[in-house]
């Protein structure tokens, strides 16, 4: 009886069936939508669930570790290598997180620099040699004690003080030690008297600069391997730290020595440069020691690097 039907309820009457295809589209929208992001979720975790290292560094002696073993690591594993093809094949393949090698290195690391200047003591019949020298030291900091708010300024530093040791590649690791080194020499020497020429590329010594030489040392404390526990000596392993022994050592990183030949800048009268592509060019035709300077290391800056040493013992009382 569309004879009593307005216009208006004909035109309601048509779309009637249109929203409900939109409905009904949306929600098959919305399923397939929720089916994909939980299947990539599954795939995420059986992929790359690090259960290998979950179980190394649980407690050896602990039910929870069996449990784990059994029940977690071992159906996925089994669903991991199943799902490996297609993972490849789809460019979805990660593999297990390795939560940075998962053991930590138990080492800790410092430095400290030496900066020797020249001082005169005001005999001008005096040679370099004869005058006194003064000595400035520096330390990079403690973070063990310092407080949430100084970690987080010195964040950028500290990570720079990491590579200087963690890259083992000499290479590498010499433009990383040779730039560090120009910033302590700009950073301690007298005011005005050096400074970087960016044209050039080149660091401009004057001859007002006393500073005759700097050295930096690193000194390391290594945790060894933990002793072996005996399930029956009681020991908790939730409660309980590992007691280790610990290796203990300085070394020469970089001896920097404001000489050009046979005079110091302190002691003439010319402009001395030094050019930003002798920090750079590694020469694996001579030994790291000489070209870091170390082989030339002026021993008596040892006593002042001792306060930076993890051995108590060699520290200055």
């Amino acid at each position: 009886c569309s004879f009593f039907l307005t216009p208006t309820d004909v035109s309601r009457q048509s779309l009637k069936p249109s929203r409900e295809r939109r409905i009904q589209g949306n929600y098959r929208k919305l399923v397939g939508e929720t089916f994909l992001a939980v299947f990539l979720l599954y795939v995420f975790v059986v992929d790359t669930l690090p259960t290998g290292r979950i179980v190394q560094c649980l407690p050896l002696f602990a039910t929870t570790k069996r449990w784990f073993h059994k029940s977690v690591h071992i159906p996925l594993r089994t669903a991991r290598e199943e799902w490996r093809p297609f993972l490849k094949f789809t460019g979805l393949h990660m593999g297990e997180w390795t939560l940075f090698s998962g053991i930590p290195t138990h080492e800790n690391h410092g430095y400290t620099a030496v900066i020797r200047y020249q001082k005169s003591n005001n005999n001008n019949n005096n040679t370099v040699e004869e005058e006194e020298e003064e000595v400035r030291v520096w330390q990079s900091p403690n973070w063990t004690a310092s407080s949430w708010l100084e970690r987080e300024q010195m964040v950028w530093k500290d990570s720079y003080y990491y590579y200087i040791w963690n890259d083992n590649d000499a290479v590498t690791s010499f433009p990383i030690l040779t730039t560090f080194m120009e910033h302590l020499a700009r950073t301690y020497s007298p005011e005005g008297s050096i400074e970087y020429d960016e044209e050039e590329g080149r660091l401009v010594i004057y001859p007002n600069n006393t500073l005759l030489s700097i050295s930096v040392m690193m000194h390391n404390e290594i945790g060894e391997e933990p002793p072996e526990i005996i399930p029956s000596s009681g020991y908790n392993w939730w409660t309980q730290p590992v007691q280790r022994s610990t290796t203990k050592h300085s070394e020469c990183l970089y001896y920097w020595k404001f000489v050009e030949e046979s005079s110091s800048p302190a002691d003439n009268n010319t402009i001395q440069y030094y050019y930003k592509y002798m920090d750079y060019e590694f020469d694996e035709n001579v030994d790291l020691d000489t070209q870091t300077g170390c082989r030339y290391y002026n021993h008596d800056d040892t006593p002042h690097h001792m306060i930076g040493s993890y051995d108590l013992e060699k520290r200055p009382r």
